[in-house]
């Protein structure tokens, strides 16, 4: 298996979470890709791209067949699109080998104009699934059939964690909310040589700036935002994509390296 990519122009999304009540972006997933396309990125699908332990059947028959359809024609198109496999897609790990549409590894190491950076979805630096991983999926699971009853819930705790936390995109010394353990594991692999990490998992999306120059990244779930982040040429960015009748699709900078 493959880690080691070297790559000079790559977006990163994360935690899609396609199948779940939660997921409303497809058609304008649908625009991202088409914006990959025009502009010939390789992707990388940092995890959680397909949830099956929240799932809805019903809606991962509607959503998960177009979305694989336009990795497929990007995939015609000579681009590769990388999949790293995040907490609620290990059971599929096999299938999305078999399905041919992705290169599947475990993390990224990415080299790109004499920068290194570690992509990885960031589940096993969670305490709480580190402590009980058994325990961790079953509330998954029981979390997702609460979902499909009242998704309504869900929404009200993020917009009182909102509240909370503040939503600052930039900052210094960690994401607020995010488990004290994300910034150590940031810490030891840039000191093995990383100039920037990026994780998914927390749906927290901002940007950490550190010594040198160097950064932590987390692009959030598409389940709340639609950031992403794009590598190109040695630029490290954390963008918005956006869709509007006037302008078509775009990105706005949120945070250039």
């Amino acid at each position: 298996m493959q880690v080691n990519i070297h790559q000079d122009r790559m977006l990163v999304i994360s935690d899609l979470h396609m199948g779940c009540p939660l997921f409303k972006q497809v058609h304008t997933l649908e625009k991202f890709f088409e914006f990959v396309k025009q502009n010939q990125f390789n992707l990388c699908i940092n995890g959680d791209g397909i949830d099956l332990s929240q799932s809805s059947l019903m809606q991962m028959s509607r959503d998960v067949p177009i979305i694989f359809q336009q990795i497929a024609q990007v995939r015609s198109l000579g681009l590769k699109v990388y999949y790293v496999v995040g907490n609620h897609d290990i059971i599929l790990e096999h299938f999305l080998q078999d399905w041919g549409l992705f290169e599947l590894m475990p993390f990224m190491n990415l080299t790109t104009k004499g920068k290194r950076i570690r992509i990885e979805h960031g589940h096993l630096y969670d305490s709480r699934y580190v402590a009980s991983p058994t325990a961790f999926k079953w509330l998954e699971i029981m979390g997702g059939t609460l979902l499909r009853f009242t998704p309504s819930f869900y929404h009200l705790y993020k917009w009182f964690e909102k509240q909370f936390y503040g939503t600052d995109i930039v900052g210094t010394g960690g994401l607020r909310g995010e488990d004290p353990a994300y910034m150590r594991a940031v810490s030891e692999l840039l000191q093995r040589g990383f100039d920037a990490v990026i994780f998914g998992h927390t749906h927290r999306p901002g940007v950490v700036k550190l010594e040198q120059g160097k950064v932590y990244i987390n692009p959030g779930s598409w389940i709340h935002n639609t950031y992403f982040v794009q590598i190109q040429n040695g630029q490290v960015e954390l963008r918005e994509f956006k869709v509007s009748k006037v302008s078509g699709v775009s990105s706005a900078l949120v945070y250039n390296l």
